[in-house]
């Protein structure tokens, strides 16, 4: 017992619980009053190592692993772990290096960094896109509030466009650009070159037309009015009857 504690990283404590995680990066709590441990649910875990997370990943830790791996921290983007990932993962930080096309990977038990492809481990991340669009990595760290990006609220204009990303999407007309906010991790973001090229076409068809905006959940959405455009297969042979001379009627028809 007194070996399993030594080796384990203490995170905080809360009257009289003591919560700690192990060498194998798992969480537990220890009763003091009590004598005993035991583990706290998935939602605490998560909670308390995210919490213990700012303390121990220190600016010597990004430098530790610029000097290591040679690459500018500034140039990484964080991953986020997908929900049914988090306990599995717990106490590790993700991040992609898009010059090397590697993922490396920070440990709060024992502070080190390790490294992966990415093939490994794509399917654990929620935002794993910017794998197959790497061109569009823009930022090392997620935006915690407009302020990081440069940008005011009042100068955003929602789209009321969706797509399933769990994001609210924004035009901001001065500078002709799309700024993100995705629901589930609180976070802003820039969206990659092809979303910024669908909604900002959305959004000029919009204005154009001075219709509103026509809320989708598909991936590729048809950004076409509603009213105007044929949709199913009747639709377009309806058009191609209201298209035919009365000749043409009377040929098909046989009656003229």
């Amino acid at each position: 017992m007194d070996k399993f504690i030594d080796t384990s990283i203490p995170l905080c404590s809360k009257e009289n619980f003591i919560y700690f995680i192990s060498e194998s990066n798992q969480l537990y709590g220890f009763d003091t009053s009590k004598n005993i441990l035991f583990e706290p649910s998935s939602v605490n875990k998560f909670n308390l190592v995210n919490k213990s997370m700012e303390t121990y990943f220190t600016d010597d830790v990004k430098k530790t692993l610029e000097e290591k791996a040679k690459i500018k921290f500034s140039d990484l983007v964080e991953l986020s772990l997908k929900i049914n990932y988090r306990e599995k993962y717990i106490g590790r930080k993700f991040f992609f290096s898009k010059a090397e096309n590697r993922i490396y990977i920070w440990s709060i038990v024992g502070g080190k960094w390790e490294k992966s492809d990415i093939d490994t481990l794509r399917h654990i991340f929620s935002n794993n896109e910017i794998f197959t669009d790497a061109t569009t990595v823009k930022r090392s760290e997620k935006a915690k509030s407009l302020d990081d990006l440069g940008i005011e609220f009042n100068d955003l204009e929602e789209i009321s466009l969706r797509f399933r990303d769990a994001s609210i999407h924004y035009y901001h007309k001065k500078l002709n650009k799309i700024y993100s906010l995705n629901i589930a991790s609180s976070v802003w973001y820039i969206p990659t070159d092809s979303v910024q090229k669908q909604l900002l076409s959305h959004v000029k068809k919009n204005i154009d037309s001075k219709t509103d905006v026509v809320e989708s959940d598909l991936i590729s959405p048809n950004l076409y009015d509603e009213d105007d455009t044929p949709t199913t297969l009747q639709d377009l042979d309806k058009v191609a009857d209201n298209d035919k001379s009365p000749n043409d009627h009377c040929k098909a028809s046989r009656n003229c």
